[in-house]
């Protein structure tokens, strides 16, 4: 026998001299339970501690698991620090085994709410997501028990069936409007991550009016841009005026055309829908901060043949900001004394922002 398989059976509670030796066996009491797993889990060796707890998961079962799970709930603070991808594994094999049982149980290590529910949740879905999803719908509304296990199933969905978690992320949403933003988030993150684009629009022409839809319309249009800035205009061209929309969904598309094609670009954006008690139209300082970096003289003239629009100071911030970009105080000086000193201060209040934005502020 090696040193190292000597080892590996050796721990505080007891010595055990091969992995067989630490598997449960029938008629095991309380007691003999309890010393195995707190022998196992106190090996300073993770390499040889997961690999013994994972023997020990195979004899685990509903009768055991709850003097296993008296192990974790019982652990000294002041003593070693409890491994925590063995807390895992077992409560996600306990709600493979126990399903509802382990839920209840779990839910009230109230310390660490999510961590316990989300692995129990994690272990009942894979074998039972039908009956998790009616179990969710079971908890009170707005309960913290409630949000956890959501959200767990959800990205335990999403990384199984894109489309069916998305499902599941409308019927929560239905359910609690109001409490379900996170719950989507981490849904199109993996969407986004997957560069599942088809997703994204499916979802945003789901979603009805309001917060959700606008959301879902930032996201399907960075996932557009990434792949097509024309796709991603013609996107939020068919937005129009609705009401859900916002400003952050735009300049970064106009700024991306306008490296392109800075006539093509203002073209575009002047023929957008304004937003209310807006002059300047969406994207606008983007465009501006893209065609200045790359044909200087052009967007000045521009800009100065402009200076009677109510939108101006807007493209001039646009300016202003590849101007700081650059870092070359000299031409941002002779640029800025083209205008009158109060116009000055609305453009030098725009370089506190941050670059290429195009704020509602900058009026």
């Amino acid at each position: 026998m090696t040193t190292f398989e000597a080892a590996a059976g050796t721990s505080r509670e007891g010595s055990l001299s091969s992995s067989q030796d630490i598997r449960f066996q029938p008629g095991d009491s309380q007691e003999e339970i309890l010393k195995t797993t707190r022998g196992v889990l106190r090996d300073s060796n993770p390499r040889r501690r997961l690999r013994n707890f994972l023997v020990l998961l195979d004899g685990m079962t509903k009768e055991n698991a709850k003097s296993i799970y008296s192990v974790f709930t019982s652990w000294p603070e002041d003593g070693p620090a409890l491994p925590m991808d063995c807390r895992s594994m077992f409560l996600q094999l306990w709600g493979e085994l126990a399903r509802e049982d382990a839920f209840q149980l779990a839910r009230e290590n109230t310390r660490d709410l999510d961590a316990w529910i989300g692995d129990v949740v994690t272990g009942w879905g894979q074998v039972d997501p039908a009956g998790i999803e009616r179990f969710i719908g079971t908890l009170p509304q707005g309960s913290k028990e409630r949000d956890s296990a959501t959200l767990a199933f959800g990205r335990l969905l999403a990384t199984m069936d894109l489309k069916e978690a998305g499902a599941f992320a409308f019927r929560q949403f239905e359910a609690e409007p109001e409490n379900k933003n996170s719950l989507f988030e981490s849904i199109m993150d993996r969407a986004e991550r997957e560069h599942r684009t088809d997703l994204l629009t499916e979802w945003f022409e789901q979603a009805s009016d309001g917060p959700l839809k606008s959301t879902l319309a930032m996201r399907a249009v960075e996932s557009l841009r990434t792949k097509s800035t024309d796709d991603a205009i013609e996107f939020l061209t068919n937005v129009g005026d609705a009401k859900w929309r916002d400003w952050d969904m735009y300049w970064p598309v106009a700024g991306d055309l306008a490296k392109r094609d800075p006539q093509a670009a203002l073209d575009w954006i002047f023929s957008l829908p304004k937003f209310p008690d807006e002059p300047a139209p969406p994207g606008l300082a983007a465009v501006l901060q893209q065609w200045h970096t790359k044909e200087p003289a052009a967007a000045k003239d521009w800009l100065l043949q402009h200076t009677d629009q109510l939108w101006w100071p807007r493209a001039a911030r646009g300016i202003a900001d590849s101007l700081n970009n650059s870092g070359n105080q000299q031409d941002r000086d002779a640029f800025l004394a083209n205008f009158t000193p109060e116009a000055q201060l609305v453009i030098k209040q725009s370089w506190d922002k941050p670059a290429i934005r195009d704020p509602k502020s900058a009026q």
